[in-house]
């Protein structure tokens, strides 16, 4: 169904944003000259992380509670 396929690309649109920004998160501290700008990537984890979290959590609610 159209709204699983939607779904599904957001989950995997967010766990690569989440990916990129551990990546960048691990390259931000190994170079000094990159410390000043680690809040970057740390927040693109932080933001996946609750959008991905919110996104199950409606899909376990509305499979829990259709049934």
């Amino acid at each position: 169904t159209p709204p699983a396929v939607a779904t599904a690309l957001l989950l995997a649109a967010l766990c690569a944003l989440l990916v990129f920004g551990l990546i960048g998160v691990s390259v931000a501290e190994e170079f000094e000259s990159y410390h000043g700008y680690i809040w970057v990537p740390r927040l693109l984890v932080v933001v996946s992380a609750i959008l991905i979290a919110t996104v199950l959590g409606h899909l376990l609610r509305r499979r829990l509670f259709r049934n």
